[in-house]
C-alpha cells in the first residue's frame, strides 16, 4: 500500500464510525464506490441505567485497501460539509457555544488537517501531506500550524477561541465571540496597513475559529529584546502604524465600530483590561502576585499601594481608558503581540481591541522597551553589553515616539500617554501577569533589582509625567543610576 494511504487510513481510524464487514466488502469494489455519508460525531452517550441490557459491541471498520481509504475520505468530507451547512444558522451563545448542533465544536490535533483541507486554503497540498502541530504559549486560545510536510513554505496558522480561558480550564468562562472581534479587527488593520497585520484567510463563526497567514519565519519582538536585538527600524514601523490607525479611524462613525467590535465595544475583553491593568494591581487582591513584604521590593510595593498621589494618577488613567473613544485601539499591543522578520512588523492577537484612547497602544509599546531596559543587567553577557542594551532601548523609545508624533494627525502629548505607560509597567510587577524580561531572570536578587527599577519608573511617570520621550529616557536612566548607588 502507498505510504500516503497508510497515513490517511490512520487518520480515518481515529474519526470514522464503525462499518460492518459486509459494507467493507462493498467498498472494495472500486474507487468510485462511496459509503453512506457519515453522521456528525456525537458527544459520549449518557450512562445506561442499571435495568438497561448491555448493548452488543459494534464491529470496527478498518479500511483494507486504497479504494476503501479514498471512498471513506470522500464520505467524511461530504459529512463535514453537510454538518457545516446545517450549522450555518444555529444559535450560538456563551452557555451553548455549539448551538443545538452536535457536531464537534472544538478542533483537535487529529482534526485540524481535515479542517484546513475542507476550507481549501492550501489547494496545492493534498490531504495526505497535511501535518499539524500545536502552538503552545497562549493563555486564552488553542492554536496550530498546519502545512505541507514536504514543503514548509506552504502552511497556515489555525486559531480557535473556546468559551473559557484555555490555561485555566473549562470552569473559567470567557466569551468565545472574542475570536470574531479579533478577525474583524485584523482585517481592518490590514486594510489600513497591509504590512502590519496578518491576512485572515477564513473566519468560522460556528467554531469561533480562524485560519490565518502563517508567520512561521517571524520572531516575536519580545524574544528579540530578550536577546538584545533592538532595531530602531522596528520601533519606527510601529510608531507609524499606530499613527496610521489613529488617522484612519478617529473620525469613523459609531456603526463602523459596532459592526467590528459589537454594540458593547468588546465589553467582556475591555473589562479584563480595566480590571487587570488599571484596578486590581493597585489593591489587595487575590489575583496579584505574592511578594514577600520583608524584601526591598515588597516594602516599595506596599508604599506604592498606599501613595495617595499615585492612586489618584491611576484613577485618572482608568477614567481615561473608560471615557476616551478616540480611535481603534489594539488593546494589548505589548512586545509579545508583535512579530518581525526584518522586512515586516506585524501586530497579532487583537482580541482585546476596543474603541479607546489614542495613547493606549503606543504606551504599551514603550513599556516593552522599558522592560528590556530594566532587565538589561540580568540578561546581558557583561556590564558593557548591558549598557549597550540600555542605550539601544532608550534610542528605540525616542524613535518610536518621534515616528508616531510625526505621522499622526493632531499634536500627541507624551504626558497623555504616561498614565497608561505607568499602569502597564507597575501591573507587570504587582499584578497577575509578569513579562519574560522579568520572570525569566533566574537569579532572585537580579530579578528584584530589575523589578525595583520598573516600579520606580512606573511610579515616576504616573506622578510626574515627563513631557517628551527624551525626558522619559533621561528619567529612566536617572532611576537606574540612583538604584545603582543604592538610593532606593
Amino acid at each position: 500500500m502507498e505510504p500516503h494511504m497508510q497515513h490517511n487510513i490512520k487518520k480515518i481510524k481515529e474519526i470514522l464510525v464503525p462499518y460492518t464487514a459486509e459494507e467493507n466488502a462493498e467498498l472494495s469494489g472500486g474507487e468510485d464506490t462511496v459509503p453512506p455519508p457519515l453522521p456528525p460525531r456525537r458527544p459520549p452517550p449518557r450512562a445506561a441505567s442499571a435495568d438497561a441490557p448491555d448493548a452488543p459491541p459494534l464491529p470496527q471498520r478498518t479500511p483494507q485497501t486504497e479504494a476503501e481509504g479514498r471512498a471513506a475520505m470522500k464520505a467524511y468530507k461530504e459529512a463535514w460539509e453537510k454538518a457545516n451547512a446545517e450549522a450555518a444558522n444555529r444559535p450560538i451563545t456563551q452557555d451553548n457555544p455549539a448551538g443545538d448542533q452536535e457536531y464537534p465544536v472544538l478542533l483537535t490535533l487529529a482534526s485540524v488537517s481535515w479542517y484546513v483541507h475542507g476550507h481549501g486554503v492550501l489547494p496545492d497540498v493534498p490531504l495526505y501531506r497535511l501535518e499539524s502541530q500545536p502552538i503552545n504559549g497562549g493563555n486564552l486560545n488553542f492554536a496550530w500550524r498546519c502545512g505541507d510536510r514536504d514543503d514548509s513554505s506552504k502552511s497556515v496558522f489555525v486559531k480557535q477561541a473556546p468559551d473559557f480561558i484555555k490555561c485555566l480550564g473549562a470552569d473559567y468562562k470567557l466569551t468565545n465571540k472574542r475570536a470574531e472581534v479579533e478577525a474583524n479587527v485584523l482585517r481592518a488593520l490590514r486594510d489600513i496597513s497591509a504590512d502590519n497585520a496578518p491576512e485572515v484567510l477564513v473566519y468560522d463563526d460556528y467554531r469561533c475559529a480562524m485560519i490565518l497567514e502563517d508567520l512561521r519565519d517571524f520572531r516575536l519582538l519580545r524574544d528579540d529584546l530578550l536577546r538584545g536585538v533592538i532595531e530602531e527600524s522596528v520601533a519606527v514601523s510601529l510608531g507609524r502604524f499606530c499613527a496610521k490607525v489613529y488617522n484612519e479611524t478617529r473620525e469613523k462613525q459609531d456603526a463602523y465600530f459596532s459592526e467590528m467590535l459589537g454594540k458593547d465595544d468588546n465589553g467582556a475583553m475591555r473589562a479584563i483590561t480595566r480590571d487587570y491593568v488599571f484596578t486590581k494591581p493597585f489593591q489587595e487582591d487575590e489575583t496579584n502576585r505574592k511578594i514577600d513584604p520583608e524584601t526591598a521590593l515588597g516594602f516599595r510595593v506596599a508604599n506604592a499601594r498606599n501613595d495617595a498621589g499615585l492612586l489618584a494618577a491611576v484613577a485618572n488613567a482608568r477614567k481615561a481608558f473608560d471615557d476616551a473613544h478616540d480611535c481603534l485601539s489594539h488593546g494589548d499591543l505589548h512586545a509579545g503581540s508583535v512579530m518581525v522578520d526584518g522586512a515586516r512588523t506585524v501586530c497579532i492577537d487583537a482580541e482585546f481591541a476596543c474603541r479607546g484612547p489614542a495613547g493606549l497602544d503606543i504606551a504599551f509599546l514603550i513599556a516593552g522597551y522599558l522592560f528590556a531596559f530594566c532587565a538589561a543587567d540580568a540578561h546581558a553577557a557583561d556590564a558593557e553589553a548591558a549598557g549597550i542594551r540600555r542605550v539601544s532601548c532608550g534610542d528605540a523609545v525616542k524613535a518610536l515616539w518621534r515616528a508616531y508624533a510625526d505621522a499622526r494627525q493632531g499634536d500627541p502629548k507624551m504626558d497623555e500617554v504616561c498614565g497608561f505607560l505607568g499602569c502597564e509597567l507597575l501591573r507587570r510587577v504587582l499584578g497577575a501577569a509578569s513579562v519574560p524580561d522579568l520572570s525569566e531572570i533566574a537569579d532572585g536578587k537580579a530579578r528584584e533589582r530589575a523589578e525595583l527599577l520598573v516600579v520606580e519608573i512606573g511610579v515616576g511617570v504616573l506622578v510626574d509625567a515627563p513631557e517628551s520621550a527624551e525626558l522619559l529616557v533621561e528619567f529612566a536612566e536617572g532611576c537606574y543610576d540612583a538604584l545603582a548607588l543604592d538610593k532606593y
